[in-house]
């Protein structure tokens, strides 16, 4: 049985060209210089086979502040932007990254994605010093389908486990076309023949699915500030626009952007690339939470 997040996921077009793992040489263009793209290295954070994350320690001071990267809520099927350039480009300038990438022999629901993604953090945070990270001051970034498990640890404490986990020391939330982050959307349109699996990765009931969303946790405690990057095209520019609404009505700082489709060929359409203007509100956005 395949179970998806947003069983939507596949019919939506990123259009963003994507970037494959970058060299170790210096690139240059206009006379502008980039650092150099960090490399990451794997990790083993569980028992089970699959439970291998990369990591990409910072560069400059250490100990670092730690951005944990959910990538398409752990489904190899869902589209997205590259987020290994990305997270190699924040290493190099001295913010540590763990991506979750996707796990085809497990394809969990919400919760189980929540789960998987505490004990990769919980693993780093105990190799602290050994890593150079900081365990004050991490952010979460959700990509596609990643932006409901994301989104979910940003406003509900429960999965935190003090003292290896501290659910104040979230600084900020970057949610990527953010996708599922209102479940009786995704089941409102998805299709008759994709309805099983998505419940079953949404929640059975309306109550279930509440509880699997962050929407449903918005009253409580949760993160103070959000970044939400979309391509202005269809139902991801307007899930956006609703869940900034949404945040905004609930009193959390909401900067919202338009991911810029590729007109030309370079570095600079790539996102992930330092010189990437969208990449360049998501460092900027970093920086800020991370008082850096």
């Amino acid at each position: 049985m395949v179970n998806r997040l947003i069983a939507l996921a596949a019919c939506v077009a990123i259009g963003l060209t994507i970037a494959g793992p970058p060299s170790s040489a210096q690139p240059s263009f206009a006379g502008e210089y980039a650092a150099p793209l960090r490399k990451p290295v794997s990790v083993r954070y569980g028992t089970e086979r699959s439970q291998t994350a990369n990591f990409w320690r910072a560069s400059g001071k250490q100990p670092a502040p730690l951005v944990i990267i959910v990538d398409n809520g752990g489904w190899s099927t869902a589209p997205g932007p590259s987020t290994y350039q990305l997270a190699g480009t924040l290493a190099s300038h001295g913010i540590a990254v763990a991506r979750l990438p996707a796990r085809p022999d497990r394809l969990p629901g919400v919760r189980e994605i929540v789960a998987d993604t505490t004990s990769l953090m919980k693993f780093l945070l105990s190799q602290a010093a050994r890593r150079g990270l900081r365990t004050d001051q991490y952010v979460i970034i959700g990509v596609g389908g990643g932006a409901a498990p994301a989104a979910l640890m940003a406003t509900d404490d429960s999965w935190a486990d003090q003292p290896a986990l501290t659910f104040s020391h979230l600084r900020g939330l970057v949610l990527i076309e953010p996708l599922g982050v209102d479940p009786e959307r995704v089941v409102e349109k998805m299709r008759p023949d994709r309805r099983e699996e998505v419940l079953e990765a949404l929640g059975e009931t309306t109550e279930a699915r509440r509880a699997n969303s962050a929407l449903g946790h918005l009253e409580a405690p949760n993160t103070g500030s959000v970044f939400i990057l979309s391509i202005a095209d269809g139902l991801a520019e307007s899930t956006s626009a609703d869940l900034a609404r949404l945040l905004s009505s609930h009193d959390i700082e909401v900067n919202a952007s338009e991911m810029p489709k590729p007109v030309v060929n370079g570095p600079r359409s790539v996102f992930g690339n330092e010189m990437n203007n969208a990449t360049q509100e998501i460092l900027d956005y970093l920086r800020k939470r991370f008082e850096m």
